[in-house]
């Protein structure tokens, strides 16, 4: 699992000139004598925000409502999309969707190359589904990749709507969370 660390810096000053004369500004007030930076504060852990970073918050995406969609046609010239989440099973998200529409060439099919990238379990897959059909594309090669055997190239209809399921194939009895980042290309 990766862990991230977000350091935010609220306000910052130049470091004071040793030779500038400490004198009162123009309200009147003291000057202010630098003593170092403020002290810590080791009183204990830090507080706790609610997320759980090994859960997948639900997103309620389908084959009919994927997370994202994207679409070839009228692209002349190669392209490529990415998309990054994170899936999480027992609790959490277990899977996410991913569309897009193949291009509108001269030719009946056309290679898609998928890469699927994964942080943390290895597991995860993508499966190709006809979108129209609402069902997985069965009958051509390559249509069921996963992280350990990325990436790979799918021959699909062109002109044609699909959408790769990102899940964990054998299910998942025990709590699991994967980030993952899908590349498609043609």
């Amino acid at each position: 699992m990766r862990s991230v660390l977000t350091i935010l810096l609220i306000g910052c000053s130049s470091p004071p000139d040793d030779d500038a004369p400490n004198e009162p500004d123009d309200t009147g007030a003291a000057p202010v004598e630098e003593t170092g930076p403020p002290p810590v504060d080791d009183t204990g852990p830090p507080t706790d925000t609610g997320a759980d970073p090994t859960q997948a918050p639900p997103d309620n995406d389908s084959v009919d409502s994927p997370l994202f969609t994207e679409s070839f046609l009228g692209s002349g010239a190669p392209r490529t999309f990415t998309v990054a989440d994170a899936i999480s099973a027992a609790p959490g998200d277990p899977e996410d969707w991913v569309a897009f529409t193949t291009p509108a060439l001269r030719n009946n099919e056309v290679s898609i190359d998928f890469e699927l990238v994964c942080e943390g379990t290895q597991t995860l897959a993508i499966r190709i589904w006809d979108v129209n059909g609402a069902s997985p594309v069965e009958g051509r090669a390559g249509t069921q990749t996963s992280c350990a055997t990325s990436p790979n190239d799918v021959l699909l209809e062109t002109n044609h709507d699909y959408a790769a399921r990102v899940y964990y194939p054998s299910g998942s009895a025990a709590p699991d969370y994967t980030e993952w980042t899908l590349t498609v290309s043609w």
